[in-house]
């Protein structure tokens, strides 16, 4: 935290009155202010100069660098509760920091680091990048921040364990309480004579009579992060997360069984994504199905409700949502089990951490939820005081992220790859996607990126 301690006092200049000239009664001669008419206003001047001094010595800045837009969900929470927090703390300098653009945000984050000009909060994953950071005792321990301000049961379950690293140290502080589901238009369904599909074998049947009836199955976008959601679907049910967690290692190949239908399975369904998908972004993809162009969409609540509820928080016209299918054959998972996560967490500098700055932190997570709730359409994962009032939309998402529970939920690949790794697994994931490379081809380059770096 950079404190803005002023080296010099602030000056006041003072301006001389001069009255104007009398008119009848002081004999048209100048009328001179009285020595304690002066005195007063000098002793004036000085105690509002002196106050003025004093809130800045006390002003301290808080340099937030976020991976979203301003209009995000997320940060507009943010800035709503900094916002609450100011009404009582004026001398709280709010330095917010939006690069929505995520290759974009880590570039520029790692070059402020490399700089020692590290933003005093960001966000970031329980990946080997802050891992790092944490080694070098960067980063201050939320774990134990958490409890010194008796603050625990704020949090969901999934919540406070989801950016843990694996020796179950606590560095970074998520928000989200995220669930992610295949959203589908019932018209175009009951056109096509479909039901949401509970298996895999039915879904790709539910896809092949949405095309026989005219009908474009999936909208999708072309992002690494997306595609890997579908890479780790069959491998989660056959495995849980035993697959990714031994593979990202170089325990198990992604030669295995479970690698190979990986790949295979990405170019399944990859044939009924949207004609053009490959040149789709995020919103691209969005607009394309929110318009009826495809029949269903894959993303997570934290960044489709704002488009699939309304104004009271309750599901659109004409959107409904099914999980993630199970497995034929397999029951290591149930189909209350699929990808839930709290997002990104918030890591916060250890040398910015300060009594000013954990009273702040205290009030961040004690006014979070409801913020977040009420005022900007946030599932949040850290609890509001009033629950009352969450609509039934809300409240069925909630209790779909409880019901996952903190030992089930499906690992996001891209976070639990080594760095150098992971860059290689999105590349070659999309050549899988778009027919370049085979599943055999593209589980070889993985396994020869993680021979290469894994342990590095």
């Amino acid at each position: 935290m950079n404190k803005r301690r002023l080296l010099t006092i602030l000056l006041t200049s003072v301006s001389v009155i001069t009255a104007a000239a009398g008119c009848a009664g002081n004999g048209g001669q100048t009328q001179a202010p009285s020595e304690s008419a002066g005195e007063s206003a000098s002793a004036a001047r000085e105690t509002q100069a002196g106050t003025e001094t004093q809130q800045a010595q006390d002003e301290w800045t808080l340099h937030f660098m976020m991976p979203y837009a301003e209009n995000h969900a997320l940060a507009k929470t943010i800035a709503g509760v900094v916002a609450k927090y100011q009404e009582t703390h004026p001398e709280f300098v709010y330095h917010p920091e939006y690069i929505s653009d995520s290759e974009a945000y880590y570039q520029k984050l790692k070059i402020l680091i490399s700089s020692n000009e590290a933003p005093d909060w960001f966000f970031g994953d329980p990946d080997t990048f802050t891992e790092g950071l944490r080694d070098m005792g960067m980063l201050y321990d939320i774990g134990g921040l958490i409890e010194e301000l008796g603050i625990r049961d704020y949090f969901m379950d999934i919540t406070y364990e989801y950016p843990k690293y694996d020796d179950g140290s606590l560095y970074l502080m998520a928000t989200g309480a995220n669930t992610e589901y295949f959203f589908y238009h019932p018209s175009l369904f009951e056109k096509a004579g479909v039901e949401p599909p509970k298996t895999f074998n039915e879904f790709f049947e539910v896809c092949d009579k949405l095309k026989e009836a005219g009908i474009t199955p999936l909208s999708a976008q072309s992002d690494p992060w997306y595609l890997l959601r579908f890479a780790a679907m069959v491998p989660y049910r056959m495995t849980k997360n035993e697959f990714i967690d031994s593979a990202r290692t170089g325990q198990t190949s992604f030669h295995s069984e479970a690698g190979i239908k990986a790949g295979e399975f990405v170019q399944q369904i990859s044939q009924y994504f949207v004609d053009g998908w490959a040149g789709n972004d995020a919103s691209t993809a969005r607009d394309y199905f929110l318009s009826g162009g495809a029949a269903m969409w894959y993303n997570p609540t934290s960044s489709a409700l704002d488009y699939v509820t309304d104004e009271n928080q309750e599901w659109k016209e004409d959107i409904a949502y099914f999980t993630m299918p199970t497995l034929d054959g397999y029951n290591v998972t149930a189909g209350t089990d699929y990808f839930a996560n709290s997002g990104k967490g918030i890591a916060m500098l250890a040398d910015s951490m300060s009594v000013e700055m954990k009273d702040f932190v205290k009030f961040f997570v004690e006014n979070f939820g409801d913020t977040a709730f009420y005022e900007n359409n946030y599932i949040s994962g850290i609890k509001p005081e009033n629950t009352t009032d969450i609509s039934d939309c809300y409240k069925e998402l909630l209790d779909n992220f409880s019901k996952v529970g903190p030992q089930n939920y499906a690992y996001c690949w891209d976070v639990r790859m080594d760095a150098a790794s992971n860059e290689v697994l999105k590349a070659e994931t999309v050549n899988l996607a778009i027919g370049e490379i085979t599943p055999e081809e593209w589980a070889d380059r993985i396994d020869k990126a993680v021979k290469e770096n894994a342990g590095n």
